[in-house]
């Protein structure tokens, strides 16, 4: 699998980095996304800019492309290019925004590519022994989001990367911290919420992100994780 969105995800000097081409100009994503297609296929234009580039190793089967997300717009986008489309609640933290966006993509999909709509959700998800233990690990999942003052707003990983963010910006910016809203409880609990989640949004997969700063809790959380879908085989 091969996700891809509308930017690097980095600090602002290395998004400027990513994004520069003197030469060209910048080019729409959508154009991006087209000659990534080529590339991967072995297929790229003769006469094109990136003639003679081949992807290398080239695997038997070339990876499904993906479009990532956390707005309603990255929805419509996904859509009109007829890809399977992720959004990313760890990121975002707004559910009436995911439900915004898994909407507009639904609805305004483009089937003439022959394709149909996958809609998918990454969750923050915890699931610990008992549902006490895994409240308490949620409790200290924060979001942390950076607004500028031109509007653009961002998540990042901690209130240190915030603010080095708004230092190379440029602009004045404020930063946010809010409690991450995380499918949390034992697995039989964890199982119910997210069964819920799967039958509003109808996604026909959900991606786990735990983020537990112990690193045996967090791969526990995992195990914890399996154990559902093994109880889930018979109740779905």
């Amino acid at each position: 699998d091969l996700g891809i969105g509308r930017g690097p995800g980095g600090l602002p000097q290395s998004t400027k980095a990513l994004q520069w081409d003197a030469a060209n100009g910048t080019m729409p994503l959508s154009e991006k996304v087209a000659e990534l297609k080529k590339f991967l296929h072995n297929q790229l234009d003769e006469d094109g800019p990136f003639q003679g580039l081949y992807a290398s190793p080239m695997p038997p089967q070339p990876p499904d492309l993906f479009m990532l997300g956390t707005n309603a717009s990255s929805g419509e986008f996904a859509a009109e290019l007829g890809m399977p489309y992720v959004f990313a609640l760890f990121l975002h933290n707004d559910e009436d925004v995911m439900y915004q966006a898994i909407e507009a993509y639904r609805n305004r999909f483009d089937c003439s590519t022959g394709a149909s709509p996958q809609a998918m959700l990454a969750l923050p998800v915890i699931v610990a022994e008992t549902d006490e233990e895994a409240a308490r690990y949620a409790s200290e999942v924060k979001v942390v989001r950076i607004r500028l003052e031109s509007g653009r707003t961002l998540t990042v990983g901690n209130l240190e990367a915030g603010e080095e963010f708004g230092k190379q910006s440029g602009e004045k910016y404020q930063i946010e911290v809010s409690d991450a809203k995380v499918v949390h409880g034992a697995t039989e609990t964890a199982l119910d919420k997210l069964q819920e989640i799967q039958r509003i949004y109808h996604a026909d997969e959900i991606f786990a992100v735990t983020a537990i700063d112990s690193f045996q809790k967090r791969l526990r959380s995992y195990e914890l994780l399996g154990d559902i879908y093994k109880n889930a085989a018979a109740r779905w």
